[in-house]
């Protein structure tokens, strides 16, 4: 079900939901986000998360570890 008007968080701050596609450095792009006058957030969540899961659609779940600076 689709929202049928701006996504709003309480302190009255808008939700964009934006398609980068491929994103090759997530660090560079959570960067020059930040920098953009009015965004308080990204969601890209860069270093810190130690370990991913992934729902593979066979089922399986594929695992990536950090390995500090990168995913592996």
């Amino acid at each position: 079900m689709r929202n049928l008007g701006p996504v709003i968080t309480d302190n009255n701050c808008f939700i964009l939901d934006v398609d980068f596609g491929i994103i090759e450095n997530p660090a560079e792009l959570d960067a020059k986000l930040q920098n953009i006058v009015g965004v308080v957030e990204t969601g890209l969540f860069v270093g810190m998360a130690e370990k991913a899961y992934f729902g593979m659609q066979d089922g399986t779940v594929s695992t990536r570890v950090s390995t500090g600076t990168k995913m592996t």
